[in-house]
Order: C-alpha cells, then sequence, then structure tokens
C-alpha cells in the first residue's frame, strides 16, 4: 500500500454531518469515473464485454476491471466463472436487452484472483431498490494491510462485510470502530472517539504524538469519527441523512482509512527495513 492519499484538505468540521459530506467530497462523481467490480453498472459492462468467452465456459476470461482482494490485501483482476445466467438471459444475447440489470436477476458468478486464487461469488440479485449486486468473499479482512493489529483488521472485515451487501451505513460505523481501535493501539484510550482524537492532535502539537500522525491533515480523523457518529445515531428520526452513505462515499472513506493504514502501520515498516539493509551493506563493508 503506497498511496498517500490527500484529498481531504482544509475543512470546516462544524454543522451536520451530512454537510461535512458535501464539503468533504465537493467532486465525489470522480469515484463514479473508476470502474471496480463491486459497483454494478461496471461489472455488467464486464460481463456484456465478456460474453461471448463467458458462454462457451471452457476458458473463463480475466477482468479488465478489479475487485479488491483481501487475500492479496490489494486490488487484483479477477477470472470471471459464469454460475448460472437468469433464463431470460440464457435465450439470447445481452444486447439484445434494454434492462439489462433486471433480465440478470438472478445471476451468479465466480470471482477468482489472478494472484492468489481466492475466489469470491459475485450474485445479482433483486433488492429493495431494484437489482443488486453483492459480492460474498471466501477470505476475512477488508480493506486492511500486512501489518494491521487483529483488532483493527476485526472491524476492517465487518465493514467489508456490511459493504458486500449494500449496508453501507453499518459500514460506516464499523469503519468509526476500526479508527478508535486504531487510536486505542497507539496509547490513547481515555474517552470517546473524539476525545482520543483530540488527545492526539493535541500530542502532536506537543511534539509528543506518534509521527506517523504528521503524514495525516487532522481532518482525515475527524471527518471519519464524524461520519460513524451520524451514521450510528439518531438524528432525530431523520434517516434521509443516511443517503450521503453511499457506495461513492463508502469508496472515498475506505481510501481515506487505507491512508491512515499505510500511515500508522505500513510505513514505518518500510523505513524500517529499508534502515535495516542500509545498515546491514554499510556492516560488509568495514
Amino acid at each position: 500500500m503506497t498511496r498517500n492519499l490527500r484529498f481531504l484538505v482544509t475543512i470546516n468540521t462544524s454543522g451536520s454531518w451530512p454537510e461535512i459530506v458535501s464539503r468533504l467530497f465537493p467532486h465525489r462523481g470522480r469515484f463514479s469515473s473508476m470502474p471496480h467490480l463491486h459497483v454494478l453498472d461496471d461489472f455488467i459492462e464486464e460481463i456484456r464485454n465478456k460474453e461471448p468467452v463467458l458462454r462457451e465456459g471452457e476458458d473463463p476470461p480475466d477482468s479488465d476491471y478489479d475487485l479488491y482482494c483481501e487475500k492479496c490485501q490489494g486490488h487484483r483482476r479477477m477470472t470471471i466463472h459464469c454460475l448460472y445466467l437468469a433464463p431470460r438471459i440464457r435465450q439470447a444475447w445481452m444486447s439484445e436487452f434494454h434492462e439489462l440489470p433486471l433480465e440478470l436477476v438472478p445471476s451468479c458468478f465466480r470471482l477468482t484472483c489472478v494472484q492468489c486464487k481466492a475466489d469470491s461469488i459475485a450474485v445479482i440479485y433483486e433488492g429493495p431498490t431494484g437489482p443488486t449486486l453483492a459480492i460474498l468473499r471466501s477470505t476475512r479482512g477488508g480493506m486492511t494491510s500486512r501489518h494491521t493489529p487483529p483488532a483493527v483488521s476485526y472491524y476492517l472485515d465487518q465493514a467489508a462485510r456490511a459493504q458486500n451487501v449494500g449496508a453501507f451505513s453499518a459500514a460506516v460505523v464499523m469503519y468509526r470502530s476500526a479508527l478508535e481501535q486504531l487510536l486505542v493501539q497507539q496509547g490513547y484510550s481515555d474517552g470517546t472517539c473524539g476525545t482520543k482524537i483530540g488527545k492526539l492532535l493535541s500530542d502532536q502539537k506537543a511534539g509528543k504524538a506518534p509521527k506517523w500522525v504528521d503524514q495525516l491533515h487532522e481532518d482525515d480523523l475527524h471527518v471519519l469519527n464524524r461520519l460513524g457518529n451520524g451514521a450510528v445515531h439518531a438524528n432525530g428520526g431523520d434517516i434521509s441523512k443516511q443517503e450521503v452513505l453511499d457506495a461513492e462515499l463508502y469508496a472515498a472513506v475506505t481510501l481515506t482509512f487505507e491512508a491512515v493504514l499505510d500511515a500508522a502501520y505500513e510505513r514505518p515498516k518500510r523505513e524500517a527495513e529499508r534502515r535495516a539493509k542500509l545498515a546491514a551493506a554499510a556492516a560488509k563493508m568495514r
């Protein structure tokens, strides 16, 4: 994990949490331009492009789009195996249908990581709001990293499981829990998640915080906390506020947390390994 994403620039974190979302992601449409197999429209485009090979069933094709592989802990291309096609699709080519998502209900595919060979099952089914894509994993992990502690990984796994069936509000709550567990692991165990963040940032100003905090803008942590609070609290009974927690927003939250994990766990390990290699080489030159 090498990305150090800085799209969380100076943001006013006052006001209602839906207002924070609009300030945080003023150009949210850019995430919809990133094709991934966990997005229904992108998944359908992929299988439409691969339809002739998929129907042959002998040599399943590799995808052009990718899916996050929890075992590899990165985005990978997938080999697509068609397990079941909806009866209407079996009788004609997909290009003949205008309402393709609906015509694909129900269909089932196996997605195999081209690198580690881990399997996931993709199911297109009729959900409460229409055709829906669910990705069912054979592995644990979610958006974790190699050196993420188990206590933090647990909540990231729960977030991924919720997202896989479209429960975005529940997924964002689990990201907040992962953040709080990360803070506890770093020695900040008193008070609420917001209090822990405040203490961490106070220590940063005093030069007493872990060095990785300097790689993030303070709004990164505050906004993750505020989103989680907004998702889990009653908000006066106004559930319409939950509408901002969609697939696009979830993708942004995931990328933000990936940057946090890289700063807290992966970058220090990389730096330590680099220094150890230099020291070992220097020792041999004596």
